[in-house]
């Protein structure tokens, strides 16, 4: 089981994309950057168009030193919203 407080909302809202990005931004937090990347990939399949799973997979892939992963991840949510300064 994950130990983050996150998993049982997760429990209880499985398909909520929003709360896979957070347990995604708290398992970085952590330095647990498989599971940052597993669950912001969780989040890019039930929310494909939403920039921040993009940027929560592109971090996770630069920390384990997949950059040319990182590199698409972050690239993918730049066409998603190239305004936002949250991605660029």
């Amino acid at each position: 089981m994950h130990p983050l407080p996150d998993t049982k909302a997760l429990e209880l809202a499985p398909n909520n994309h929003v709360l896979w990005s957070n347990r995604a931004a708290a398992d970085a937090n952590l330095g647990e950057w498989g599971a940052a990347l597993e669950d912001s990939e969780r989040c890019i399949a039930l929310a494909p168009d939403w920039p921040k799973g993009h940027v929560r997979a592109g971090a996770a892939h630069y920390a384990l030193s997949s950059y040319a992963q990182s590199i698409a991840a972050y690239s993918r949510a730049l066409e998603l919203a190239p305004t936002d300064t949250a991605v660029n």
